[in-house]
């Protein structure tokens, strides 16, 4: 059977590896062909099954690249108004952040090895793997192990591939030995070469990619671009090219393309991102690796095809690093100049990746100690986004949490503290208890003005913002409009003109000019925060919604029903695009929009 098949199959481009699986081996034998495509001849399944594993793990290692592209023309836009692509570049450089300022911390080694047991525990072949390496691992170590084909590279990259935070942040102590180790290397490179000043040097990847993968790359020539994972290279072309095997580039469309990269390498600097020759270090010391360290950022120079296969030039300098600097320093201003645990949750919380930061939350409380103040502000970031998704209730339970561990840790008066009550008393205020949410506005005052903090004009506008709130509600107006121009005129003069923050202020404002009945000036200050928020929200945050709702409600009591509708659409399509269930908002706005147009049809009959 196998000697008719063989030939009928071995040109397929969908076919990758054949096996034959027979009883007689030397029968076979003389049939079989030399060809690439097929891996061996066996005649015991256990033998056979090792076979075809290594062979996926050898195509799962290769076929694909972990990348992200970083649009030069929005290195000065705000984190929320990214390009999903950017996005995801900036996810990266902030997740290497902290987890290097953590990697020494939380049971690091030991949360890597009890996650690899996990996922091995029918493997007899990876639980001695995983036992050595308990055993015997050092830092001094990590390239050995990285090229090692086993638990760990599996492992690892699949959770840089896939962004699975908890996975990720269990590997942190290995991500920081590795991303040292590289480091170390590579200063010492730099010292052996300090006289030569034009050392350049040129190293190839040899891959096989999906067209997908080769056309992210041909539309994004000119730029940046970040790859996800360490990744390998060789001095020697002809090792790339075997790894780029064009040997099934036939005429037929291939469902994967040879890909050769080549990277050139020049203006180096210790500022610039790392590599290093591992080859006296490798577990495969033949093929003249070389590493670059997770998050390398090249630019894409040209994606040419030469024949049956893809040539990429990536260009690695110290240029490229300028512009990874001033990412870096964005980042920093987000996160903080030294992360904290909470520090990743913070950025996956305002890039609106609610479902990530909530479950980066969660992990963080079962990481950290149990008195640890990290866990006060876990519950503070859980608070927060509860509150966006809409699930007060769940909001009010997480700030009360906060509050308790802030006080058992005797941080009575600190900003965080003083934060969380105004939280607290907003979601109150959403659930319709006026009396609670004072309560924590009067708490919120008297342990600012009895801490270090009464200069931090930030700080008072967010305790004088939820007082405006509560005054607005219980009928005060003017004392609330009052409040709000002080709690905006703080803003403007601390943050940017187009802080999202400022955006919420100016819509407070016009909800009271909309109750005083100034309709003008409401509309001025609603269409002023959208406007900020169009710059620097996603295009789907829900306070993009609040913000048509509010201008369309007053356009319609202007009787400018055609706009009002055009406002009123727009604000359900975000709400009708949220992955949470908004159905009470979704029936609010179907009944303005049947209203509305009801209005309009009644205007133009008259």
């Amino acid at each position: 059977l196998g000697r008719n098949v063989v030939p009928l199959i071995y040109g397929l481009p969908q076919i990758q590896k054949i096996y034959v699986f027979c009883g007689n081996r030397q029968a076979a034998e003389s049939w079989v062909k030399p060809h690439f495509k097929i891996s061996g001849i066996f005649t015991e399944k256990k033998k056979l099954l090792h076979q075809i594993g290594n062979d996926i793990d050898l195509y799962g290692k290769d076929d694909d690249l972990p990348m992200s592209v970083f649009h030069l023309a929005e290195r000065e836009q705000t984190l929320q108004n990214l390009t999903q692509e950017s996005s995801t570049f900036m996810w990266y450089r902030a997740i290497l952040m902290v987890l290097r300022s953590m990697a020494k911390y939380y049971n690091s080694k030991t949360d890597m090895i009890a996650e690899s047991k996990a996922n091995y525990h029918r493997d007899e072949i990876e639980q001695k793997k995983i036992k050595l390496f308990e055993d015997t691992y050092c830092p001094t170590r990590a390239f050995w192990w990285y090229t090692y084909d086993s638990f760990l590279y599996r492992l690892l990259n699949k959770a840089l591939r896939t962004q699975d935070i908890e996975i990720i942040f269990k590997f942190r102590f290995f991500i920081n030995d590795l991303c040292n180790q590289i480091e170390q290397s590579y200063y010492r490179y730099l010292e052996r070469h300090s006289s030569d000043t034009n050392h350049e040097l040129t190293v190839y990847r040899g891959q096989r990619l999906s067209m997908a993968e080769v056309n992210l790359m041909k539309n994004n020539v000119n730029e940046l671009i970040s790859m996800n994972s360490f990744l390998s290279a060789t001095l020697n072309k002809e090792i790339a090219l075997i790894f780029a095997d064009t040997s099934d580039q036939s005429k037929e469309p291939s469902p994967l393309q040879s890909v050769l990269f080549i990277i050139d390498i020049s203006n180096m600097s210790k500022e610039m991102t790392s590599f290093a020759f591992i080859q006296n270090y490798a577990c495969c010391p033949d093929e003249e690796e070389v590493i670059f360290s997770i998050g390398a950022i090249f630019k894409v120079q040209s994606v040419e095809l030469h024949e049956k296969m893809w040539h990429v030039h990536l260009k690695l300098s110290k240029e490229q690093n300028q512009l990874s600097q001033h990412l870096s320093d964005h980042m920093i201003k987000q996160i903080g100049v030294k992360p904290s645990p909470l520090s990743f949750g913070w950025f996956l919380y305002r890039v609106n990746e609610f479902n990530k930061a909530e479950r980066y939350a969660k992990m963080m409380l079962e990481q950290l100690p149990p008195m640890d103040r990290g866990i006060g502000d876990a519950y503070n970031l859980l608070g927060l986004i509860y509150k966006d998704t809409r699930q007060v209730q769940l909001a009010i339970e997480c700030y009360e949490k906060a509050l308790q561990i802030y006080s058992s840790s005797n941080r009575h008066t600190s900003p965080q503290v003083i934060a969380t009550h105004c939280n607290l008393g907003l979601a109150y205020l959403a659930l319709g208890d006026d009396e609670k949410a004072e309560n924590q506005q009067n708490q919120a005052e008297m342990k600012l003005y009895n801490s270090s903090q009464t200069q931090n004009s930030l700080l008072k506008a967010t305790v004088e913002s939820l007082k405006a709130k509560i005054e607005n509600k219980c009928g005060d107006k003017t004392s609330a409009l009052e409040t709000l121009e002080r709690v905006l005129e703080s803003k403007r003069s601390k943050l940017s003109p187009v802080h999202p923050s400022v955006a919420s202020t100016l819509n407070e404002i016009g909800k009271v000019h909309e109750d005083m009945g100034y309709y003008v000036k409401a509309l001025e200050c609603f269409q002023e925060a959208l406007n900020i928020g169009i710059k620097t929200l996603t295009p789907n945050h829900l306070d993009l919604a609040d913000y048509h709702t509010n201008i369309a409600r007053v356009l319609s009591q202007r009787e400018q029903y055609r706009l009002a509708l055009k406002h009123f659409e727009s604000a359900l399509a975000i709400v009708a695009d949220d992955e949470r269930e908004m159905t009470d908002s979704i029936l609010t706005l179907q009944k303005y929009i049947f209203e509305t147009r009801k209005k309009l049809r009644q205007s133009e009959i008259h």
